[in-house]
């Protein structure tokens, strides 16, 4: 039969396991939230980056195309002016 001292450390060890189990736990609950939310962050600038990149490569694109029209335009008006000309010269030979 073991003697109170004996219960009392064998009680103290099981309560001792028991707190270093939660403690352990609630480490472990805290680094898990810590990492959780440092992977959000990190995600979410990934995303704000990538999307002002692609906002940046789209505006790019808007200005080119702009530019292409800028220039189909005026080459069409210039065009357009030759064949009037062309055409009156013809009319006036005729």
């Amino acid at each position: 039969m073991p003697g109170v001292l004996g219960m009392v450390e064998d009680t103290w060890a099981r309560m001792q396991a028991s707190v270093l189990l939660l403690q352990s736990m609630a480490r472990m609950w805290h680094a898990r939230r810590a990492y959780a939310r440092a992977r959000a962050a990190a995600t979410l600038l990934a995303s704000a980056f990538r999307a002002r990149q692609v906002r940046l490569e789209y505006g790019a694109l808007v200005r080119q195309h702009a530019a292409a029209r800028s220039i189909q335009k005026h080459y069409r008006g210039y065009s357009a002016r030759k064949r009037f000309q062309q055409v009156g010269v013809a009319v006036m030979v005729v």
